[in-house]
């Protein structure tokens, strides 16, 4: 799919080791955009009823089709993980008021 590299990169820190993997056209035309694709790999990669405090709980940062363009602004980036009580985007963070963070 234009726009993107068809690889997601792994990394772990425990061990500071990474690898690569291809992924499908088919994804990421189903998942358009950082977020969209953040949250299929988070729902993907997390094993269901995951700790949130563990360390299978997997951190994920994804970019939308257009990031790193002149028409990339805003970018859709994804970053998201499990959290205690909720799972949001840091898109939620940068958009919220000051009071409620």
């Amino acid at each position: 799919m234009k726009g993107f590299y068809n690889r997601i990169l792994y990394i772990n820190v425990s061990d500071q080791s990474f690898h690569v993997e291809s992924i499908e056209d088919t994804i990421l035309g189903r998942y358009l955009g950082g977020k969209g694709l953040s949250t299929h790999l988070l729902l993907k990669e997390n094993p269901p009823g995951v700790d949130p405090l563990s360390p299978e709980n997997n951190l994920i940062l994804a970019t939308g089709p257009v990031s790193g363009t002149p028409y990339g602004v805003p970018a859709d980036t994804g970053f998201i993980r499990n959290l205690p009580k909720q799972a949001f985007t840091l898109n939620h963070i940068l958009e919220a008021p000051p009071e409620t963070i």
